[in-house]
Parts: C-alpha cells; sequence; structure tokens
C-alpha cells in the first residue's frame, strides 16, 4: 500500500476541491460554489459538518461525508440533528482499502465534531446502495417508510371539501410558522417545517408550494416537484390535523400533480404522484385511491444525546418526506 488515509474536518480552503470531488467522482451533476455555499455553509442552523479523508503523505482529499444541520422536534422540544450526505470516495482511494472502509471512518470522525456542536441526533433516508455500511452499526435504529402512489393524469381533478380552497403561496409570512406550531404536535418526531427552514429547502429544487385555507385560515402547506424517473413528487406536508386538513392538503397537491401531467408540450412526462406514508396518513391515501407502490424508503435514527430515549425516536414516531 502507498500510504494511509487520515481524517479530519473541513476547512474553507477545503471548498474548491470538494467541488471538485463532487463533479469527478460522482454523477450528482455539476455544482457551484454559490451552490455549494447556500446548500452546505449557509444553513439555517449553521454550515455542515463535513468529514474528509486525506491521503497521509500528501495530504491529497479522497473523500468526503458531509452532515447536513437541521432542527428536529423530539416530544414537542426542538434538538439540534443532523442528516448524513453525499459520502464520496475516489476512484484513487481503492488502493487505501485495508480494515475499516474510509465512509465508516469518516461517520466516525464526524460524530467527534456532531457531538461537540451539540448535536443530540443523526437521521436520515440513506441510499440503498449504502444500507451495508449503515447495518454495520449495531447502535442505529432503522425502519422504513413506504412510497404510496397513484397513476397520473386523473379523470378530472379530485373536489375540495366544502369550505376548503387552495392557492399557490405567495409570501413566507407568520401564518406559516403559525400553522408550523399546530402541526408539529401532530407526530413525535419530525423535521421542523418553519418558514425558514423551507425557505431554504425549496431554494434547493423547483418545487411548486400551494396553500389549503377554511373560512381564509391556513391549514395546510404542501410542497412538491418532478422527480427525474416520471414522478411528481409530494415533500414537505404541514396540517393542522390529521383529518380534514391532512386529505385536503393532499387532494390539492394530488390536484398541483395532475395539472402538471396535462400541461401541453411537456418535455417530460408524469405517470405518478407519489408520497412516502406514515400509519396516520394512510387512511386518507387508501380513500384518495393512493397504493402501495413497490418501493420501501429506508430510514436510520442515531441518538448522540444520552437524555433521549429509544422509544421517543423509533421510525414509528416520526413523519418524513422524499426531501428530508
Amino acid at each position: 500500500m502507498v500510504g494511509h488515509l487520515t481524517y479530519r474536518l473541513y476547512q474553507e480552503e477545503d471548498l474548491l476541491t470538494l467541488v471538485r470531488l463532487w463533479e469527478e467522482e460522482t454523477n450528482w451533476g455539476k455544482i457551484t460554489v454559490e451552490k455549494w455555499r447556500q446548500q452546505f455553509i449557509d444553513t439555517p442552523y449553521g454550515e455542515a459538518s463535513i468529514a474528509v479523508a486525506t491521503n497521509a503523505d500528501t495530504g491529497q482529499i479522497l473523500g468526503q461525508f458531509i452532515f447536513i444541520p437541521y432542527l428536529v422536534c423530539v416530544n414537542g422540544r426542538d434538538v439540534l440533528a443532523f442528516r448524513p450526505f453525499a459520502p464520496i470516495i475516489t476512484k484513487a482511494a481503492r488502493s487505501f482499502l485495508s480494515g475499516a472502509h474510509p465512509i465508516i471512518e469518516m461517520y466516525w470522525h464526524g460524530i467527534k465534531g456532531l457531538q461537540a456542536r451539540g448535536g443530540s441526533l443523526i437521521y436520515g433516508i440513506p441510499d440503498p446502495r449504502w444500507l451495508r455500511f449503515f447495518r454495520k452499526f449495531p447502535f442505529l435504529i432503522g425502519g422504513s417508510f413506504p412510497l404510496w402512489s397513484l397513476p397520473m393524469p386523473l379523470a378530472a381533478p379530485l373536489p375540495l371539501d366544502d369550505g376548503y380552497t387552495m392557492r399557490p403561496l405567495d409570501v413566507w409570512d407568520q401564518r406559516v410558522d403559525d400553522l408550523w406550531k399546530v402541526a408539529s404536535c401532530l407526530y413525535g418526531c419530525q423535521v421542523v417545517r418553519n418558514s425558514r427552514t423551507l425557505q431554504w429547502k425549496m431554494g434547493r429544487g423547483n418545487y411548486t408550494v400551494t396553500v389549503i385555507e377554511r373560512q381564509g385560515k391556513m391549514v395546510g402547506l404542501v410542497a412538491s416537484r418532478y422527480k427525474d424517473d416520471r414522478q411528481w413528487v409530494i415533500c414537505d406536508l404541514v396540517v393542522a390535523d390529521s383529518g380534514d386538513s391532512l386529505r385536503n392538503t393532499l387532494i390539492a397537491v394530488t390536484n398541483v400533480a395532475h395539472s402538471e401531467a396535462i400541461t401541453p408540450d411537456r418535455q417530460k412526462s408524469i405517470i405518478k404522484v407519489t408520497v412516502l406514508v406514515t400509519p396516520t396518513m394512510e387512511p386518507v391515501v387508501r380513500r384518495l385511491g393512493f397504493v402501495r407502490d413497490a418501493y420501501d424508503f429506508p430510514f436510520v435514527v442515531h441518538i448522540l444525546e444520552p437524555t433521549i430515549s429509544m422509544d421517543e425516536v423509533a421510525p414509528t414516531r416520526w413523519y418524513i418526506s422524499d426531501n428530508d
């Protein structure tokens, strides 16, 4: 073996190297320095912690593992959490592979930085290709969220219940935060979806954000977007209750998908609308005609704060969306 790998946290002077690493070693597409900063540095809760693997002899960066900060509401308490993202190992690093895999080593090194920042949780929806690595961590709490879908286009738009209306979101105002305060109580665990977080998330993709109102009061907000495999994906659902508000918000976003599917001269066709479903949501989506799709999204949680119990953050207590 030519040498060995060492591990450290990201430094400002690494930025251009990591951008090149992203572009040269993955098929994720081009990313600009400005986009990198928006996505990983200027987040609502501080810059991401990034563990890097380097050639001990030359200092060349040969791998990265990003941990993006979020707030997660756990039983009504907001805690600092991190989502693991974009593990990369270069082809050149393969000659160093002995002992623990560099991805595992970067994960462990990253944890030290997260704990120093007061991180309470790590959570994520890992790429299935990386599941075998996450299974090496017996302390992770594992689960899955089923994907449900409805074929597009519809025969006709679904009618909203009497008194409900839908419109595009025009401004991120206090009403969004007031809705989140109510919605935060519907699940034991979920990523904080206030206006600050949602605006940042929406800045990372071409989202359609729809508001649902009842008698002028905002009772639902939902973000959705096109995904490359010909599906319209329902993402962040923020609703006032798990009954009529949830039902009408799902009706509204399904109609958005239908409208997109029948758009004349659309370059990319839409064959279905999809959503990750929790047990609370299942009766509602089933009545709207959704059925289980042929895919489950894996989900993992790693507790960093000893005062949080495994029962508090069990996957069955979470609401997770496709873009979490």
